[in-house]
């Protein structure tokens, strides 16, 4: 950009730039404003620029000062540094800070965390009444315990989560503190649900009489029910028939509708074979008029009076809590911004301080975020919006491009406003935007703008654009599907594994994205793009198997073993009585104690007579006078901690996590008193940092183990779909396209009553769909979500596939699942014209040395020894060449092959394994100990055992 020609630039009152993957939306910013500030149009520390991260912030900051600077503006490029460039959030805490005073805000509000955020939520919950008529009868209102994974969730927690959700919307939405606008958000949803549901219904109790009298008449029929079970239950859905019947009463006749499905026709040949199926047709069209029943309907409409005035209270509440305390969050930043605005006095204020407006991405501005930029808009400041509706995926946060979609709506219906679109692309090489806008085209048809290679940014490479990994379905086969076939979920790790393996081997080269030049093709240049973090670690661990460093963000440290250690350690100090506490630790990977003889020993000396806990007791009373820094890092020192993980092959990442641990706990130490009230913490100890520590992992995230950068241009990076997006890579590869979409029910989301842009925000309110037990009213539902399920999936395949530089790798199971990636792009796959390299993968095993020789965290030993390198002699003519030289080599000791077989003949197969175990218990403990295990095992044992070594 050096000496480059500035050209004329407008500066438009509004202005709407549709910017594709690739397209140089941050060169077309810089650029724009590099001009205008060069024209004298605006001053640079007079710009407002909105991006959604810190930094994007930064690097647009940076890019506007640099392009200044080649340009000769060195002034201009000075003054930069006092243009607001911010997030939303940043942009809104200056707002309440510059306000305070009129406003009677805190000047300097404390910011909850996430985590306090959701306690005080909880709190105020737990405070409404509203609620209590669904509380009463979850399983009425489609509550039910199950377990999530590991961990089983009540019905009471999916209702308070359900609730939490719609907080959520409402906030994102600016509304719900009020009553009277709660329910105009009720009648907004309720009517949605009417609409869905259908006006054609018929009267409650008509339909509950003939279903009744359709009952009786089966019954009298046949009193006996083991007699009508013998003639009819020929299978699981005609004894299911059978029981209802005879199970019914009238009570849930009247409100239980999963009675009526279990009534509904289900494929019985018994029972329309005989002679008197005019019974059980009678009571299959009774029951199957359930979708017409008001009943299910006033049900729903009900609970959504009770999510959404429950979520109103506890807003109130929630507020004024925050209030009385000086507390804002991350929502309070840009809603009481907004608040300030509404002051004309304030608006014209902040009017006058700014020449333009640039915001960044904006198909993923939220309702509320777009109230408040859309004031300066508005208010006639010059306005720059740059986004790309192909790119909105974070839903999930409550972003919604339907903003940016009326925006560019309005624009192209108006002359005073400029509506443009990037047309070149400055990423990838000339045959991967070939095959990108092949996608473009399948997935938006009409609405795709095609992209060129700017003429500056051409370069070409060795690697092909798409590279076609085909797991045929003959031979591969999703877990659970078929035992004679690879799993696509394990075994096809391996192989794609492998395959990265060769392409780092093969000596390819890449094109350097800063010096233009070709290089060798580094671990940091591949990318592995996955659905979820699950499948992610999952994919980390197999490559780390095949010798690749990996670069993944994981969870799991409040788990990790130093953590717990060191956690174990801080309980003690804090309560001496805790045993419990030190028992963990002892029977844990730090000590490897064996449960039983310590609890023999704390019964008998009502205590645990072990070095370790004797220098935790001496350090106990000097810790609890310290910081909490101070006193975590006491307790490391005392455990000797950093030694105990010198020799582990993870030293690097729980090193890492211990080091948080001590900021988490300083983080404790700068919290006010205040927040951890929020949280329902009283007091500043170490009972309490232990508490303040576990809710605080809970429920922001931050039990994320930290990155452990070793050697970041030796790492593979593993990213999910969503996190991939604004980056880029020479060579990708995206896991998971053969997985299907599908919408879910319970729905929350944000609906509007009008699609025009001036009035979208009055119309807003959140919708709620829910599981109704009728299959023909629940596909009614789901319907309705359909389109924005393939919307998302759509724009996750073109985020997905627009990453890569050079490669596009994209494993291949083709399972005929239209609602997945693969089912999107499988038409471009079929054309004859289709230009791509395939390849017909087979199975790949781990490495021989990895399988024959995994390593184990916990050790017998562990030390340097000097050793003696002499290089081998290849022939006779180069002996006296020989040169022995000394280096240190970490040797570690697993002991000596245990032959069991001289088990088999005294022991079963458990009781064998549980000796082993103890065995094992104490020789990691004190091998001075083992001959105690020998005296567990019979006697015609012991003298075998012994000859076995």
């Amino acid at each position: 950009m050096s000496n480059s020609v500035m050209t004329k630039e407008q500066l438009h009152s509004k202005e709407y730039v549709k910017a594709g993957a690739g397209a140089g939306k941050t060169y077309r910013i810089t650029k724009k404003l590099g001009n205008l500030i060069q024209q004298g149009d605006i001053a640079p520390e007079k710009i407002l620029a909105v991006t959604f991260t810190n930094a994007a912030a930064g690097e647009m900051r940076q890019r506007i000062r640099t392009y200044l600077i080649e340009n000769g503006l060195k002034a201009e490029a000075e003054k930069v540094k006092d243009a607001t460039i911010s997030t939303i959030h940043g942009f809104g805490l200056s707002l309440i800070e510059r306000f305070a005073f009129e406003t009677g805000i805190s000047p300097k509000p404390r910011q909850l965390t996430e985590a306090e955020q959701n306690q005080l939520i909880r709190q105020a919950l737990s405070e409404v009444s509203v609620i209590e008529q669904v509380l009463n009868d979850l399983s009425r209102y489609g509550y039910k315990g199950k377990f999530n994974g590991d961990v089983f969730e009540t019905a009471v927690d999916k209702f308070k989560a359900q609730i939490l959700q719609v907080i959520h919307k409402l906030r994102t939405l600016g509304k719900g503190s009020d009553t009277q606008e709660v329910q105009a958000l009720i009648q907004r949803s309720s009517a949605e649900i009417e609409r869905l549901y259908g006006a054609n219904l018929s009267k409650a109790e008509t339909l509950n009489k003939d279903l009744w009298r359709a009952i009786e008449a089966l019954k009298n029929a046949y009193p006996e029910k083991s007699v009508l079970k013998e003639l009819w239950g020929s299978n699981p859905a005609s004894r299911k028939f059978v029981e209802q019947v005879y199970s019914a009463t009238p009570e849930d006749i009247e409100n239980n509708w999963g009675c009526w499905v279990a009534l509904q026709y289900a494929k019985a040949p018994k029972i329309e074979k005989s002679d008197d199926v005019q019974f059980a047709s009678d009571i299959w069209d009774a029951a199957g008029k359930l979708r017409v029943h008001p009943g299910p309907l006033d049900d729903a409409k009900h609970h959504i009076h009770a999510l959404l005035m429950g979520a109103g209270e506890t807003l109130k509440q929630y507020q004024q809590a925050k209030e009385q305390s000086g507390l804002v969050d991350f929502s309070d930043m840009v809603h009481l911004a907004n608040h300030i605005l509404n002051n004309p006095s304030s608006l014209s204020e902040m009017i006058a301080r700014y020449d333009c407006l640039i915001i960044d991405e904006f198909q993923d501005t939220n309702p509320l975020q777009f109230a408040l930029l859309n004031r300066f808009q508005e208010a006639g400041v010059p306005t720059l919006v740059v986004g790309d509706l192909k790119q909105s995926i974070m839903g999930f946060q409550g972003a919604d491009s339907r903003l940016f979609a009326g925006l560019l709506a309005k624009g192209e219906q108006s002359d005073d406003i400029q509506v443009d679109e990037l047309t070149n692309n400055w990423r990838s090489t000339v045959d991967v935007m070939k095959f990108v806008n092949q996608v473009g085209d399948t997935l938006y048809g009409d609405e795709y703008q095609p992209l060129a290679i700017a003429p500056q940014a051409e370069y070409h490479s060795q690697l092909p654009a798409v590279h076609q990994l085909n797991f045929d379905t003959d031979a591969w086969a999703l877990d659970g599907k078929s035992k004679k076939k690879h799993s696509m979920n394990k075994d096809a790790l391996n192989t794609l594994a492998k395959h990265i393996s060769d392409l780092l081997g093969d000596g390819v080269e890449v094109t350097d994205k800063h010096s233009n030049k070709k290089r060798a093709l580094r671990p940091s240049d591949i990318a592995v793009l996955g659905a979820d973090h699950s499948s992610l670690y999952n994919f980390s661990k197999v490559l780390n198997q095949f010798g690749i460093q990996t670069k993944i963000t994981q969870s799991g440290f409040m788990q990790s073993e130093a953590v717990q250690w060191v956690i174990n350690g801080i309980k003690y100090i804090a309560d001496s009585s805790n045993h419990f506490a030190v028992l963990d630790l002892l029977t844990s990977s730090y000590a490897n104690q064996a449960l039983q003889p310590l609890l023999e020993t704390y019964f008998q000396q009502h205590y645990f007579s072990d070095p370790v806990v004797d220098t935790l007791h001496q350090i106990s009373y000097k810790a609890r006078l310290q910081t909490f820094a101070v006193a975590v890092s006491m307790v490391i020192d005392a455990l000797d901690i950093w030694n105990k993980l010198s020799c582990r092959e993870d030293y690097a990442q729980q090193r890492a996590n211990v080091l948080k641990l001590i900021e988490l706990a300083q983080t404790f130490e700068d919290t006010q008193p205040e927040s951890l009230e929020a949280m329902g913490i009283y007091g500043k100890n170490l009972h309490s940092f232990i508490v303040w520590l576990s809710e605080s992992v809970n429920n922001d995230g931050a039990d994320k183990q930290p990155d452990v950068d070793l050697n970041a241009e030796q790492s593979v990076v593993l990213s999910t779909w969503h996190a991939s997006k604004g980056l880029e890579w020479p060579v990708v590869m995206v896991l998971n396209i053969h997985k299907e979409f599908a919408p879910r029910l319970p729905s929350t989301d944000v609906a509007y009553q009008s699609d025009d842009i001036n009035s979208m925000l009055d119309s807003s309110y959140v919708r709620l769909l829910f599981g109704f037990a009728d299959n023909h009213t629940k596909e009614q539902m789901l319907e309705a979500l359909w389109p924005e399920t393939i919307n998302t999936l759509k724009n996750l395949t073109y985020v997905a596939l627009t990453r890569a530089r050079e490669s596009l790798i994209l494993p291949w199971f083709d399972n005929d699942k239209p609602n997945s990636m693969l089912g999107l792009i499988r038409p471009l796959f079929t054309r004859p014209d289709f230009d791509i390299m395939r390849t017909n993968m087979i199975l790949a095993d781990i490495p021989e040395d990895d399988k024959s020789a995994a390593v184990s965290n916990k050790l017998l030993a562990c030390k340097d020894v000097e050793v003696t390198n002499t290089l081998a002699v290849v022939s006779p003519s180069a002996v006296h060449e020989l040169q022995a030289d000394k280096s240190t080599l970490n040797k570690v000791t697993v002991g000596d092959v245990l032959d069991l077989s001289v088990f088999d003949a005294e022991l079963q197969a458990n009781e064998t394994g549980t000796w082993i175990h103890k065995f094992y218990e104490v020789g990691l403990l004190k091998e001075a100990l083992l001959p105690n295990c020998y005296r567990l095992l019979p006697e015609a044992l012991r003298d075998n055992v012994d000859k076995a070594g």
